[in-house]
């Protein structure tokens, strides 16, 4: 596969955009005024496991969007490809042809 603006592939560095800024941006824990109290704590706890799954899920989109986003505008191509067949190609279908009728014949004639 090549691209025709391969150059734009250095866009795909823009994909720890999302990481630096995730790592940067991070809330810092609130100090809670009564942390004796075990609820408060479980609490806290679950709803930590949760934000952090869902943050991570988000950041992981970002990353896919930004990359999508560059191998998009590098606009990438494909070779033409030669769909002809060749002898050999024809003898072999030819074959694959003749084992199928072959085949549904003994079937029919089994059933």
């Amino acid at each position: 596969m090549t691209f025709l603006n391969a150059a734009i592939l250095f866009g795909l560095g823009l994909t720890a955009l999302p990481v630096i800024l995730h790592l940067l941006l991070r809330n810092r824990p609130k100090k809670l005024p009564f942390p004796a109290l075990r609820l408060l704590l479980q609490t806290k706890k679950s709803n930590t496991r949760r934000l952090k799954l869902k943050h991570l899920w988000l950041l992981l989109l970002r990353i896919l969007l930004i990359a999508l986003m560059v191998l998009a505008l590098a606009r990438p191509t494909l070779p033409a490809a030669d769909y002809s067949l060749s002898t050999g190609d024809l003898i072999r279908l030819a074959m694959i042809v003749a084992v199928a009728v072959i085949a549904d014949r003994v079937m029919s004639r089994l059933w």
